[in-house]
């Protein structure tokens, strides 16, 4: 590694040091007034871990402060990644609304956001959501409001952090409802804040709960689980017995699973879950998760660090995602262990706190901004209509699938199973009653469409079988699979697609028209 590149890893790793903290199952402080604890309340998050850092206002004397970046003399790019002469369109800023997805069998999709964070979480807001007066942050709730807008986020299923929550008995507060909203309700209670937006979108905003490590996560909740005083409040987003479980979904909750490299193997297995997260933006990013998973440990931080300070040199700021997407396989293998068992819903957690980087990169945008990682990591659930009620079911059911849609989003995708006129969907059962050759699983090779252009893309198609035995590989393709099913088991469909449709925005660095994942699909179960 040259010089300058290892001043860079050092710089980028101080950065994220100094920024980040989306620790895993972080609870926060546990603070015991009746109201929002100001920062000045807050401590270091337990993480877990061994904490090594410097105290509040530290700083390490060898590390660059974050405002002066070092030297870039050495690390001109490759020469296949120099710029042309073509100056490329300008990369869309938002994302296109679900209806003009062309999703089958009656069905709309939802783009939903799932793991997210915001005046709630201790850490979230650069780690300021309510101010030393006690005011909320609201620059940073307007940020993240915009960004649904932006990106025609239908679905935001919050996951705020333990303590804010506790301390918070009022549960209508965590809708973030303010001024011109509508209120939806279900039951005569209150389910979720209907946000509108200047583009005539409109996003429904749904509050929950990140545990940490041994603990639920409940997702989408129409109230508190128990009692009305910090004290109970906490012990009841803390229990995750059966019975605390059981006082979760009576609030209409989906149990949730977050952060599972850092849950203990046999509680996954063992506990009562509805779902799994089986990606996180987060530790794609954080130089300890990507060391511990066996990443490139500077990867992200390296790249983020070449964007800021050489946006002329690189493509178009979103793209800087592609420095560093890649599958995660540990969290694959969890959710096939479990798959083993029984079926179990996977989601892509985006896990956006807005506390990363404040610096801006060459759009002028914060590298963190919730906009951009919204378009990172997304779901999409099937539903027949677009209420909160819906969205919960699809949530736990496992119709959905997960995509990174700065790749493209993507326009026909379907997977489904099919047996005569029995038809099941992502999340469902299909009976075979002995005839396994009878059962066809299928799935499209749909196109990826860019602001309003639409593009066919080069696709790799893994349909993946999964017993007790294990996980096999049934199928690969590069177009539309038909496959017969060659026994019981839960099937799910992997895609990864070439960026060569991004080519365009890629000129200054074509080394990156290489293949990524793109949809995660769930499993449907044949029995």
């Amino acid at each position: 590694m040259s010089t300058c590149r290892m001043k860079m890893l050092k710089w980028g790793l101080a950065a994220l040091s100094a920024g980040l903290c989306w620790y895993c199952g972080s609870d926060g402080p546990d603070v015991s007034s009746d109201v929002t604890a100001p920062p000045d309340t807050v401590s270091t998050p337990d993480t877990g871990r061994e904490d090594t850092s410097a105290t509040p206002g530290d700083t390490s004397p060898d590390l660059a402060p974050l405002d002066t970046p070092p030297p870039l003399e050495d690390t001109a790019p490759a020469p296949q990644d120099t710029a042309t002469d073509l100056e490329p369109p300008p990369f869309p800023w938002g994302l296109p609304p679900t209806e003009e997805l062309e999703t089958p069998h009656g069905y709309q999709a939802l783009r939903t956001i799932i793991h997210l964070h915001s005046l709630y979480s201790h850490d979230a807001c650069d780690n300021e959501p309510v101010f030393e007066d006690g005011t909320f942050n609201e620059a940073c709730l307007d940020d993240l409001r915009e960004a649904l807008c932006t990106t025609r986020v239908d679905i935001a299923m919050m996951s705020e952090h333990y303590s804010y929550m506790a301390d918070t008995p009022d549960f209508n507060e965590l809708f973030l409802h303010r001024e011109g909203d509508r209120w939806i309700l279900e039951n005569d209670r209150r389910s979720a804040n209907a946000i509108p937006c200047d583009n005539g979108h409109e996003a429904l905003l749904m509050p929950g709960l990140e545990g940490s490590s041994g603990r639920v996560s409940p997702i989408g909740l129409v109230g508190h689980p128990a009692g009305d005083t910090p004290e109970t409040l906490r012990a009841a987003y803390r229990d995750s017995s059966p019975e605390g479980i059981a006082l979760m979904r009576a609030q209409e909750a989906v149990i949730a699973a977050i952060h599972v490299e850092s849950q203990p193997r046999e509680w996954l297995l063992e506990t009562s879950l509805d779902a799994l997260e089986i990606g996180n933006l987060h530790v794609l990013i954080a130089p300890d998760y990507r060391d511990e998973l066996g990443l490139d440990l500077g990867l992200a931080a390296v790249a983020f660090v070449e964007y800021f300070t050489q946006p002329d040199r690189r493509p178009p700021a979103d793209l800087v995602f592609l420095e560093f997407h890649e599958h995660l396989p540990l969290y694959r293998e969890r959710w096939d262990e479990i798959l083993g068992e029984r079926m179990i819903a996977g989601f892509a957690g985006s896990d956006a706190h807005r506390n990363v980087f404040p610096q801006p990169m060459g759009d002028g945008e914060r590298a963190d901004s919730y906009r951009r990682m919204f378009k990172w990591y997304a779901n999409h659930l099937l539903v027949p209509e677009k209420t909160p009620a819906a969205a919960r079911e699809a949530f736990k059911t496992g119709r959905l699938y997960m995509v990174f849609e700065v790749l493209g989003s993507p326009v026909g995708f379907d997977f489904h199973a099919a047996r005569g006129e029995d038809m099941a969907l992502m999340g469902e059962v299909i009976e075979a009653q002995g005839d396994y050759e009878g059962v066809h699983l299928r799935a499209t090779v749909p196109q990826a469409r860019i602001g309003d252009a639409i593009f066919p893309v080069s696709a790799d198609l893994r349909l993946y079988r999964v017993t007790e035995e294990g996980t096999t590989l049934v199928a690969q393709s590069d177009g539309p699979l038909d496959v017969q099913a060659p026994g019981p088991g839960r099937y799910r469909l992997e895609i990864d697609i070439s960026a060569d449709h991004l080519a365009p925005w890629l000129t200054t660095k074509p080394s990156l028209l290489r293949s990524y994942p793109w949809i995660y699909g769930n499993p449907i179960e044949v029995r």
